[in-house]
Order: C-alpha cells, then sequence, then structure tokens
C-alpha cells in the first residue's frame, strides 16, 4: 500500500465529489474503485491472494491479524 494506511472518510468523500465535479466529465466508462485501499490491505494480510470483495465486506480490517494500523 503506497501510503501505509487506510484511507479516511474525508479523502473519500472528496474524491467522490471530484468525480461528480463538471471538471471530470471526460471519464466515461470506467470502473473506479473508491474503498480507501481496504481491498488492498485485505490482500496483504492474506499473503497477497487476490480476495474476493465479500471476504473482505464479512471480515474487518481489525480482525486482520496481518495487517499494520501505523504508517510506515
Amino acid at each position: 500500500m503506497a501510503l501505509g494506511r487506510m484511507g479516511e472518510d474525508k479523502e473519500i468523500a472528496s474524491f467522490a465529489a471530484c468525480l461528480a465535479s463538471p471538471e471530470t466529465s471526460f471519464i466515461t466508462g470506467a470502473s473506479l474503485t473508491i474503498d480507501g485501499g481496504y481491498l488492498a490491505w485485505c490482500r496483504q494480510a492474506n499473503g497477497g491472494a487476490d480476495v474476493p470483495s465479500f471476504h473482505c465486506s464479512r471480515h474487518s480490517i481489525a480482525q486482520c491479524p496481518k495487517v499494520r494500523t501505523s504508517a510506515v
């Protein structure tokens, strides 16, 4: 994970607001995952294996034993 931490609510909200603005009207037909790094943390905690999103949604990040909770 590039930042070594999960994204915060305000960061995700500001990105969503940016996508809703006229300045990003050129973005069409794209699928963007805006989860604050949630899937990346889940993948890291499972040895780098791809983890289906249903698995991550059932388990809290705090329950993953290998997940770091502070910035590197």
